[in-house]
């Protein structure tokens, strides 16, 4: 089983992930699979502005499901989470190679809890106002490297993450409960 994880910047996407990963699923963030693409193709900075044009190159190279396409190729047979998905043909992807194994959650949370917990996680790039990190969330919405919005909007499941860790990790054992995961055979 792949379950994906979308959302906006700093929403909560790896906190599910934890989650998921204490129940045995093995964890590929595409955010970190994309830094250590950049930094081991030797481009310097990997903050959001950076990593949008790395992977804007890479789509153009590889296609429009890239980076998602190179990352099947590690994860058949295992249970897996997968985050940070940003591009409709990503999804495409993984409906038509996985079928009824594909589950795609969105997580929402206000702007402003997402800069507080982006700044919390001290991560490249995160230590901006909260204005740029509105503009670069406007910017990336605006072009067409990222279609989160799009991908939020073809989720089979919706979690709204305003409330506590505990919260976040009930609403997702009830969400997946109701989907009907995990499968039973």
């Amino acid at each position: 089983m792949i379950i994906g994880i979308v959302g906006q910047p700093a929403a909560g996407k790896d906190t599910l992930a934890g989650f998921l990963e204490k129940q045995g699923f093995y964890h590929i963030s595409t955010g970190d699979f994309l830094r250590q693409e950049l930094t081991r193709q030797g481009g310097g900075s990997s903050d959001r502005q950076a990593l949008h044009n790395f992977v804007t190159t890479m789509r153009e190279q590889h296609g429009a499901g890239y980076p998602t396409t190179e990352l099947l190729k590690s994860i058949a047979g295992k249970n897996t989470v997968l985050t940070g998905l940003r591009q409709i043909a990503e999804i495409e992807i993984l409906r038509s190679q996985k079928d009824d194994q594909f589950i795609l959650i969105a997580i929402s949370a206000p702007i402003e809890k997402r800069f507080q917990w982006a700044h919390a996680r001290k991560r490249e790039g995160d230590n901006i106002s909260f204005n740029e990190f509105k503009r670069q969330e406007d910017q990336e919405r605006a072009g067409t490297a990222h279609q989160v919005d799009a991908v939020m909007a073809s989720a089979d499941i919706l979690i709204e993450n305003d409330g506590t860790i505990e919260d976040l990790g009930e609403k997702l054992r009830r969400a997946l409960s109701s989907a009907g995961y995990p499968k039973r055979s």
